[in-house]
């Protein structure tokens, strides 16, 4: 079971590794000027994952395609999908892998455009409670969000390191109850991505042992929303993507006046010493179906099936938007 499952963990890393896309230029925003103002809610992160999102606002990217867009705060990608799929939100953000956990149940679900590619998340833990290396955490206590993509990434830290994920206990917390629980002593490590593994490493000192968590591997940072609302809101959809396609040319021209704009926007949400590990951009490419095809396999190892009906996932992704706005950034045939 162990080889089997390190056999496609690895195999994921060398295919996605391999898989390098290349920018085609500044976007050209176009859509969605003009008409009556539309008014959208959106869901995502308090960090720099969602840079994209939170220049667009800074810089009144939004309002200047006439529209008004309500964003909410969430910790997990997972609470914020719940709310788009509840029909609380009309969009939201969230990683590759929280939508390989709900695309069977929920047909509805749509993948608009990916905002960004990180590897961002971190393995913390605290010397105190005798870990010093990866493999110390046989018969530990590790906090980390079930139905995030710290599942997979924690079973792929243990897998390289021969370590069984049996062997640990998972304390299932959102990040801001790992957080607390660590600083408090009450588990012994967490896998958590940022702003709150900084967090972590903030209240625990010199006590904190980190290492970067993904192996390597980066994952997706997808604006996702409903069938229906992608059918029935169209311009609002190009009108969005337009204002992020701005957002994401300003950053690549103005890296440093980017930079000040998220910190006076997020101020201790905006992590300097993790800004490189963020790729900004939009885009619709064949490393996304990879990352949701070598997930949906892993999550089906995991249940004990030994294969999965994975779904097309081209089904699974709304296009127009970001045709109409930089058609060079879909590199997918459908």
């Amino acid at each position: 079971m162990m080889k089997r499952t390190a056999a496609i963990l690895l195999i994921s890393l060398s295919v996605l590794g391999g898989l390098i896309t290349t920018g085609c230029g500044p976007p050209k925003p176009q859509a969605g000027q003009g008409g009556p103002r539309e008014s959208l809610t959106l869901g995502t992160l308090p960090g720099d994952l969602s840079s994209l999102i939170w220049i667009a606002k800074e810089r009144g990217l939004f309002d200047e395609q006439g529209l008004d867009v309500d964003i909410k705060l969430y910790e997990s990608g997972s609470l914020t999908v719940k709310d788009v799929l509840d029909g609380k939100l009309d969009l939201g953000t969230a990683t590759e892998f929280v939508v390989t956990r709900q695309i069977e149940l929920h047909p509805d679900l749509r993948i608009i455009s990916i905002l960004a590619e990180s590897n961002d998340i971190k393995l913390v833990a605290r010397r105190d409670h005798g870990i010093s290396e990866v493999a110390e955490l046989r018969h530990k206590r590790v906090g980390l969000a079930r139905g995030s993509n710290a599942e997979f990434f924690l079973q792929l830290m243990l897998t390289l390191k021969r370590v069984q994920l049996d062997d640990v206990e998972i304390v299932d917390l959102l990040p801001t109850g790992q957080v607390e629980a660590i600083a408090k002593g009450e588990i012994d490590a967490v896998l958590v991505w940022e702003p709150y593994a900084k967090q972590v490493q903030d209240r625990l000192g010199a006590n904190a042992v980190s290492w970067e968590g993904q192996s390597g591997q980066a994952y997706y940072w997808l604006l996702l929303s409903r069938e229906e609302v992608v059918k029935q809101r169209p311009a609002a959809m190009q009108r969005l993507l337009a204002s992020l396609a701005s957002a994401e040319s300003f950053i690549k021209k103005s890296e440093e006046e980017a930079m000040h704009l998220l910190a006076r926007q997020l101020e201790s949400g905006h992590i300097v010493s993790t800004w490189e590990q963020h790729r900004f951009r939009l885009g619709l490419h064949r490393p996304l179906i990879v990352a949701l095809e070598t997930e949906t396999r892993w999550m089906a190892t995991r249940a004990g099936s030994g294969q999965s009906d994975s779904p097309d996932f081209l089904d699974v992704i709304s296009f127009n938007a970001l045709k109409s706005v930089s058609p060079e950034k879909v590199g997918l045939l459908h």
